[in-house]
């Protein structure tokens, strides 16, 4: 909670800063949104390489297992998707673009914008980056508030399942409280292929 805490802070700190215009206006922005998206997304290599579950993880490799990740990247499309037929603001792309973050709220907000801004101009990308923050961060608090809840109503692998991305790392002490250290080499997959799937979905979705 204090991680996520902090990311609420600094994004609102940004906002105050774009308020009061002190940056200059010209600043290459897109080029820096860029070299962001990549630093992102070699990020997700660092981590998976210097994993100490990286041997576990490669055990648990299965259909059986597989079919969690699936799961969870099923249900949140459909949702979004649903959610965008009722509310009708954007595009149906646009919304399974804002589903396909899956919880990992930095890379996805940041692609959006990169992805979007040329075809829907600025300050619609932006206002799109905006709402992909704000939906993964609510899911991340939600997810981990309910995880005791979710997995006695349901079981272990349903609170896995609701966390989505961040199943691999701020979730994992909860996830692992509730069920066990059977729980974490799946919780750790189960993050692993998210983590590596939203920014193909995003991409994919981006495109409509």
């Amino acid at each position: 909670m204090k991680f996520t805490l902090t990311i609420i802070c600094v994004f609102a700190t940004g906002i105050a800063v774009g308020l009061t215009h002190v940056l200059p206006e010209t600043l290459p922005y897109s080029e820096a949104t860029t070299i962001i998206l990549y630093i992102l997304i070699a990020q997700i290599g660092f981590s998976l390489g210097s994993s100490p579950n990286l041997k576990d993880l490669l055990k648990e490799i299965n259909l059986k297992n597989l079919l969690i990740p699936i799961g969870t990247i099923a249900g949140t499309l459909l949702f979004s998707l649903i959610t965008g037929c009722i509310i009708g603001k954007h595009s149906p792309g646009e919304w399974l673009a804002l589903g396909s973050g899956l919880g990992y709220y930095s890379l996805s907000s940041v692609l959006i914008l990169d992805l979007k801004t040329s075809q829907i101009g600025l300050q619609a990308a932006q206002e799109l980056a905006t709402l992909a923050i704000f939906t993964n961060i609510i899911r991340e608090i939600l997810s981990i508030s309910l995880i005791p809840i979710i997995a006695r109503k349901f079981d272990a692998y349903a609170a896995v399942s609701a966390t989505g991305v961040c199943s691999l790392d701020v979730a994992l002490p909860f996830i692992e409280r509730q069920g066990g250290k059977r729980m974490v080499a799946i919780s750790v997959l189960h993050g692993a292929v998210l983590e590596l799937c939203a920014p193909l979905l995003v991409t994919l979705f981006c495109m409509f």
